[in-house]
């Protein structure tokens, strides 16, 4: 893999030796645009106090932590909707409009370090945390509907913890480490970091951060299908795994889309063997799917040999 710019992307400081947490990824902007995203938030949450519907983050050991969400109008509204009730049902983000400018300025430099992310994800839903002192977010596994790439910024210096969940695969790598995380710069969660570490967040000041929770344009692309893919026994797909054979009901803890070859095709309904991961996804076994889970023409993401975002699959034999 080719090294990417000093500038571009970094891994902050340590407080302790660790093996490195799979999946974490640090990306520190070029000094002034940082600073001025930054600029860009404080100035949007001293209107948004105001004049936005604020919703209290209840999970910090302070409770100095208010937050607001958004999510573009022209994604799946009807899959991102029952994704992100599975996940909290208090989640309604039906209602809420575009997020705001100050996004697109950090989501340009987030691309510019991360290509990745544009190739193969999208952003479904962005959270604005607006944190008014000292506050800490408890330690937790962000649920199974809430992105499978997860990316903050924050506006002030910061200490991640990651640590195990107690749950993970066989060979899942190494899972815990404390980081400084510098001021006006970002931390990616994917792979097992995202989905089988707790992560917490502590800072000593006033602090605000946008949190940009990535779906993979695979499982967006499933929300607007209007029609099912044609298949044929051999072909590489990725899909999602339902929660019984051969029914359209989504499985609770797979709720991304994963890689499967094709085994069988039989009318609406196809036989898919899903690939292998240490880390994440179904178990590698034939399972009854129907097509309307299966998305036919994928990024690719889970072949990208350049992207470090994400687990790596085995083929079934």
């Amino acid at each position: 893999m080719a090294k990417r710019p000093a500038s571009k992307i970094a891994a902050p400081s340590e407080k302790r030796s660790r093996a490195v947490v799979a999946g974490l990824h640090f990306v520190e902007l070029p000094g002034a645009e940082g600073v001025a995203i930054a600029d860009e938030v404080r100035a949007f949450l001293a209107v948004a106090r105001t004049e936005h519907l604020v919703e209290h983050f209840t999970g910090t050991t302070s409770q100095r932590t208010i937050m607001y969400q958004f999510r573009d109008d022209d994604l799946p509204r009807a899959l991102l909707d029952c994704e992100q009730r599975s996940a909290d049902p208090s989640t309604a983000l039906g209602g809420r409009g575009p997020p705001p400018a100050c996004v697109d300025r950090l989501l340009a430099g987030l691309y510019a370090a991360l290509p990745e992310l544009k190739r193969h994800y999208r952003v479904g839903w962005v959270q604005i945390n607006d944190s008014s002192g000292s506050d800490a977010i408890r330690a937790h596994v962000d649920r199974v509907g809430w992105g499978d790439v997860i990316c903050t910024f924050t506006t002030a210096d910061c200490a991640l913890v990651l640590k195990s969940d107690g749950r993970g695969r066989v060979c899942a790598a190494n899972r815990a480490g404390t980081f400084e995380v510098p001021a006006n710069s970002l931390y990616v969660l994917s792979g097992a970091s995202r989905t089988s570490a707790t992560h917490a967040v502590a800072f000593k000041v006033p602090r605000a951060s946008v949190v940009l929770r990535f779906y993979l344009r695979d499982l967006l692309s499933l929300g607007v299908a209007r029609s099912p893919p044609r298949l044929v026994k051999g072909d590489i797909v990725t899909a999602r795994y339902p929660m019984n054979q051969g029914e359209a009901e989504i499985h609770p803890d797979y709720r991304s889309v994963y890689p499967a070859r094709v085994e069988d095709v039989n009318g609406d309904k196809a036989t898919l063997a899903f690939f292998a991961s240490a880390v994440e996804g179904p178990a590698a076994a034939p399972v009854i799917t129907p097509l309307a889970l299966v998305c036919g023409r994928s990024t690719g993401w889970h072949l990208d040999d350049h992207a470090i975002l994400g687990v790596r699959y085995r083929a079934p034999r």
